[in-house]
């Protein structure tokens, strides 16, 4: 979509063009913009300017080549129309959903204009930024890091607001994390419990016979389930949920329970993807499969939320049937929740037998990925710059070989690769060039609408776009970034690998990582 960095902009969507928006009352305070009627909330960071404020919407701008209006339109108005195309433009990019019409046309002259329509609390908001061709990409970034509505991003083709919030995990718990599908539905019985002498509460499972025991101080009782095949406890924790439960739907074989459920989770809840195996520092996944013992470690989204499972299974000795253990929780809590998780779990107790049953109280378990990552900041070992993990992102790999560095995420969608190489190169275009031969894929670089090559240079970065087909058939887009490391003759490359017709959605995702690179 980029041909020249010094493509000259014209604006359009002037202020004729807000005529139809509803008139309401409204203001601007700082970096907000609040409509006190529809409850609108516009907030943007230092690097937009506000250069008209209507009580119908608000109109910013950030440098000389970024514009963005955000008008409230009545419900009535189709939001085809909204989306439609003005005199001149051409059908750049169709990034309408179920739920949310978009599009992005470009002129001639180098304009780009993109268009996104949000249904908000009865009302049409009309999203539309306008740049130039070769600007688009970023500018799209900035939009979606730099702008909310109401507290959500916007240009995401997802509707505002649609994600899951901490009070999800611990208030109404999801889903996914009870462990009881409704599929497998169980009955809540009054099951007594009582009060060791170490000050513990003790559960027992009223139809498989095992016991637990539990710290009232970190763990709260939400709901005992009993049936005829299945028993169990769902606990609530600060940061997590604990469910323990038997179920004889796998028999006595914990390999086959471990598949059974995390294929379940991967493939049969609408509100979960991105179901990953978590990798651990030794670059091995965490998952493993025994006849006494199998357990998982395993990334996903849950709605919006970022969250990270561990499931275990294990024989219940003198029944066909296996003791589950569900915990779920955050990435950036997951470890002191197992923690917390497995002092429960090694507590267990069956009727069959007088000793505690296998602990997993130890590393293999942990999601701790990378002696590189401190947190969510990654530290290059070599060249010393620093760089954020998002939460939703799983560190794959890392390589610290000197001179010649990469570390390699994961959101369930893309991979994207942050390598830093001290190899010299004529300019940042032989840099991008050079990625691409190293890639080891049949790359072909990618066509803007108007038949240009899809790549140029931004700022300080070179870029492209290429395609190419995966092994299974899929047309995938392979982006690559460079840019220099100041004062080293280095250089960092980015690398997106992603299906093509996700690269639209996921770019803000890549360019949250890429923006946040802090050189030395």
């Amino acid at each position: 979509m980029k041909t020249s960095r010094n493509v000259a902009i014209t604006l359009l969507f002037l202020l004729s063009s807000l005529a139809g928006f509803t008139t309401t009352s409204a203001a601007v305070d700082g970096n907000t913009f609040t409509n006190d009627v529809y409850n609108i909330t516009v907030n943007w960071t230092d690097d937009w300017t506000v250069i008209r404020d209507l009580r119908s919407g608000v109109v910013l701008k950030r440098g000389d080549d970024v514009r963005l209006e955000i008008g409230i339109w009545d419900s009535r108005t189709e939001s085809a129309t909204l989306t439609a195309a003005n005199p001149g433009e051409t059908l750049a990019e169709d990034t309408s959903t179920t739920d949310v019409p978009g599009a992005a046309y470009q002129k001639e002259d180098g304009t780009w204009r993109q268009i996104e329509v949000q249904s908000v609390n009865d009302v049409k908001l009309q999203i539309v930024l306008t740049t130039t061709v070769d600007s688009s990409e970023a500018a799209v970034g900035f939009v979606q890091n730099e702008i909310t509505v109401n507290g959500g991003p916007v240009l995401t083709a997802q509707p505002i607001g649609n994600s899951a919030t901490a009070e999800d995990l611990t208030g109404e718990a999801t889903a996914e994390s009870t462990s009881i599908r409704s599929s497998r539905a169980a009955t809540p019985e009054a099951t007594t419990q009582a009060v060791t002498d170490d000050g513990l509460i003790s559960f027992t499972g009223p139809v498989f016979g095992y016991a637990i025991q539990y710290d009232g101080d970190i763990w709260s009782e939400d709901t005992v389930f009993q049936d005829d095949n299945l028993d169990g406890i769902r606990l609530n924790g600060d940061n997590a949920v604990l469910t323990v439960w038997a179920w004889n739907g796998y028999g006595a074989d914990p390999e086959a329970c471990l598949q059974g459920e995390a294929e379940f989770y991967a493939t049969e809840v609408d509100s979960i993807t991105n179901w990953v195996v978590a990798t651990g520092a030794d670059g091995n996944s965490l998952e493993y499969f025994g006849e006494d013992l199998s357990w998982g470690v395993y990334t996903l989204k849950y709605d919006d939320t970022a969250l990270v499972d561990y499931i275990s299974c294990q024989p219940i000795p003198g029944h066909d049937a296996v003791l589950i253990t569900l915990l779920s929780s955050y990435p950036d809590t997951y470890n002191d929740a197992l923690d917390a998780g497995l002092d429960v779990t090694d507590t267990v107790q069956f009727a069959e037998s007088t000793t505690t049953q296998l602990s997993t109280n130890d590393d293999t378990t942990r999601a701790e990925i990378s002696t590189a990552v401190d947190g969510t900041v990654y530290t290059s070992p070599n060249y010393g710059f620093t760089m954020d993990v998002p939460l939703e992102w799983t560190v794959v790999s890392e390589d610290d070989t000197a001179g010649d560095e990469t570390v390699v995420l994961n959101n369930g969608t893309s991979t994207v690769t942050v390598w830093a190489i001290d190899q010299s190169f004529q300019d940042l275009d032989a840099c991008v060039d050079y990625a691409a031969a190293q890639s080891g894929l049949d790359l072909t670089l990618d066509q803007t609408s108007t038949g240009t090559d899809f790549r140029g240079e931004y700022g300080d970065q070179a870029f492209a776009n290429f395609v190419y087909e995966s092994a299974d058939g899929t047309k995938m887009t392979y982006y690559i970034g460079c840019q220099e490391i100041p004062d080293q003759n280095a250089y960092v490359i980015v690398i997106q690998d992603v299906p093509y017709d996700q690269f639209t959605s996921e770019r803000r995702f890549r360019l949250e990582i890429e923006d946040s690179i802090v050189f030395p």
